[in-house]
């Protein structure tokens, strides 16, 4: 439960389907874009760097599974302390906390998307 005066309507209004993204914290992804670095430093006398095209889609597939990864660690830390984060007037609004998303919920997607993002690396 939340304490009082705090909006946990506004997370439970929410699809589950969106609460789970949510729960990913798609606004922290962007400490993966240093994965873009390599671009920017690639050595282009071998055909790799900021305008090849089979490394930029590395750098992009590279991005998504850091995104993706981060995301599971993410759930897996608010399933982990989802009955602290209840106490704490705003972590009570993320979605695991609030109940807008079960942690078998949460569960099952973490490994889904750990799952896919590990085969995914292993191909790149």
């Amino acid at each position: 439960m939340a304490l009082p005066g705090t909006s946990v309507n506004r997370v439970l209004g929410r699809p589950v389907a969106l609460s789970l993204f949510l729960s990913l914290r798609p606004g922290q992804w962007t400490k993966n874009l240093l994965v873009f670095a390599g671009l920017l430093f690639g050595n282009a006398s071998l055909g790799r760097g900021l305008f090849d095209g089979p490394s930029i889609a590395y750098a992009f597939a590279a991005f998504a599974i850091f995104c993706a990864l981060s995301g599971v660690v993410y759930l897996v830390n608010d399933i982990a302390d989802r009955e602290s984060d209840r106490q704490h007037p705003l972590k009570a609004q993320r979605p695991i906390a609030a109940g807008a998303v079960s942690v078998p919920t949460a569960i099952l997607a973490a490994i889904a998307i750990g799952g896919g993002a590990l085969a995914g690396a292993s191909v790149l």
